[in-house]
């Protein structure tokens, strides 16, 4: 994830504002520890960084709060300790593959594929994306499964080669939509 959403943030022309310096944390915890403990973790950067965007996975970070509430109660911590107006909370639902499932041939090249139209017959027939929806249901298995089927390993670079070069607008999931809206709020490209 840490890559990945440095490849977006850094990806100026497209997100529409000025250029971005971005230095990036891992929270050792994972996102149990970011849903936990993201506003101590950022602690030593109140004074050195002007914006903190906190980032995690819904499914696996060990709540049952819905996005927008789990959002709430971390944003609301972040508030509370030094990062009021400067901060945002990025809730991925179910998780960052969701992202990964845009629309773009790129996507078909980057998971191994070499017909759009294949993958998406073979996603539909083994259950992980329903006929018609714009995107599996359960992005991370599709994922894993799709590039089983072609013998490819799950790798960082598949990631990359999307977050570095799909189009934006054919990612339309609201939480990502939500993150070009407070980049570009806070990194105005004048």
């Amino acid at each position: 994830m840490e890559q990945s959403v440095r490849a977006i943030v850094e990806r100026s022309e497209s997100t529409g504002t000025r250029a971005i310096v971005v230095d990036s944390l891992s929270h050792p915890q994972h996102d149990g520890g970011v849903r936990k403990t993201a506003h101590q973790y950022l602690r030593p950067y109140i004074r050195t960084h002007s914006h903190a965007l906190v980032c995690l996975d819904h499914e696996g970070c060990g709540s049952a709060d819905p996005p927008d509430e789990l959002r709430g109660k971390i944003q609301g911590s972040l508030d509370v300790n030094g990062w009021r107006d400067r901060s945002s909370v990025v809730v991925l639902s179910p998780e960052l593959e969701i992202w990964l499932w845009a629309q773009s041939p790129i996507v078909v090249s980057a998971v191994g594929w070499r017909s759009p139209t294949r993958l998406r017959t073979w996603l539909v027939e083994r259950g992980y994306m329903h006929e018609g929806a714009p995107k599996p249901h359960r992005p991370k298995e599709a994922l894993e499964g799709a590039l089983r089927k072609v013998n490819k390993a799950l790798s960082t670079a598949v990631y990359l080669e999307v977050a570095k070069n799909v189009g934006f607008a054919a990612c339309t999931d609201p939480e990502f939509q939500r993150l070009l809206i407070v980049l570009r709020a806070w990194f105005p490209n004048e």
